[in-house]
């Protein structure tokens, strides 16, 4: 894959929300009096959103690190095959953050738990903002490996047709 301008915006770009995500699901922690009760709501309460902190981060950290990778290097190869686990491990840390995000936000009815967010929006507001620059840094991500995967497939899709033709010619 070739190193042009717009891959490094993206990559940087991926770079920079994972990052953010990461650091700010590391800073929800919020301290809530309630009736004369104090108790601390936080991130490390909920596995989900442990799992989301550290994949982003380390999402993040491989994107950082490509951005330095020599144009023309042998490792460019492998490139392609770990952004699609990046983006696997990244995905499912996203969807688990934000389905316990609607867990805290709406509650469960059934086992009697009572929504969080009632009780600490500001809590809530960072996990949500914390899980949107988590996906938007999946979504460059994403892109990217899009494209990577074109520009894989691009000369071998023009080889069939050119060989495509030479059979139409030779008949």
């Amino acid at each position: 894959m070739a190193k042009t301008d717009l891959s490094m915006v993206c990559r940087g770009l991926a770079c920079a929300l994972s990052i953010a995500a990461a650091s700010t699901m590391t800073l929800c922690r919020v301290d809530v009096n309630k009736n004369g009760i104090t108790f601390v709501i936080s991130h490390r309460f909920w596995g989900s959103f442990k799992f989301f902190k550290v994949m982003a981060f380390i999402g993040g950290s491989y994107n950082f690190l490509v951005i330095f990778l020599p144009n023309g290097s042998p490792l460019w190869r492998l490139v392609v095959i770990i952004d699609v686990i990046v983006n696997m491990v990244q995905a499912s840390g996203v969807s688990a953050a934000m389905y316990t995000y609607f867990l805290l936000r709406d509650g469960n009815s059934h086992v009697k738990w009572w929504p969080v967010c009632i009780v600490s929006p500001e809590f809530c507001s960072k996990v949500l903002g914390a899980t949107i620059a988590g996906a938007l840094g999946l979504l460059f991500h994403f892109t990217l490996t899009c494209y990577a995967v074109y520009i894989i497939l691009d000369p071998l899709l023009h080889y069939a047709d050119q060989r495509a033709e030479d059979d139409n010619v030779n008949q």
